[in-house]
Formats: structure tokens, C-alpha cells, sequence
């Protein structure tokens, strides 16, 4: 993803860091993670977390999502209300925030982005 002139203080910037610090080694964990030698029960036990894992991760995905989406139209309006920026751009500008998201999710451009995230134009 783009940066676009976002500010955050050094406090945000640690936060940041240290949360996308956790996802990734909670990535490379998971993908260095084996279930050879383990007993019927903690291979359920391996199912249950992994689905437990795979809801906490969607409903991260979805906050992260919904708020790069509003940061970002947010600003646009704004340069819009300013007058930095022409309704064209502003379209061509929202319409990039979810082309940058739809690569993040690693989708084909023309799938199934949400109702909520297109744009109405």
C-alpha cells in the first residue's frame, strides 16, 4: 500500500510496529507448524484453534479494511471540499483505495469486492 501523505505520532508508529510484529510472527509460526505426532484429540484441538484463529483474523481484516477505507475517502472528500482536487480525481482516487485493497487480499481486480467498500458512481 501507498502512503498518502498520513501523519501518526511515534506512539501510533509503535503500536503499528508492534502489531504487525505479532501478525508476523504469528504467520511464520503458523507456517513452520507441523501437526505430525500428534494424538486424535490435539489434532481437534489444532482444527478448533485454526478456525478460532481464522475468525480472529477476518474480523482484523475487516476493522483494517473498513478503517483504510474511511481514512482514506475521508481525506479525499476533503481535498475535494478544498478544492485540491477535481470530482475525477477524487473518483480516480477512490477507486484506487480499493484496487490497493483488492492486491492486499491477493483477489483478481473484478472479483467480489463487499457492497460496502465500492464505490457509487
Amino acid at each position: 500500500m501507498t502512503d498518502q501523505g498520513t501523519t501518526s505520532t511515534a506512539g501510533e508508529s509503535m503500536v503499528g510496529d508492534a502489531l504487525l510484529g505479532q501478525l508476523a510472527a504469528s504467520l511464520e509460526a503458523l507456517s513452520a507448524a507441523r501437526p505430525e505426532g500428534l494424538s486424535e484429540a490435539e489434532l481437534l484441538r489444532v482444527v478448533s484453534l485454526l478456525e478460532a484463529t481464522k475468525g480472529a483474523a477476518a474480523a482484523l481484516q475487516a476493522c483494517a479494511t473498513a478503517m483504510f477505507v474511511e481514512d482514506r475517502d475521508a481525506r479525499v472528500a476533503q481535498d475535494r471540499v478544498d478544492e485540491v482536487i477535481s470530482a475525477r480525481e477524487a473518483s480516480c482516487r477512490r477507486r484506487g483505495t480499493r484496487a490497493e485493497l483488492v492486491l492486499a487480499w491477493r483477489c483478481a481486480p473484478g472479483s467480489g469486492l463487499p457492497r460496502r467498500f465500492r464505490t457509487a458512481e
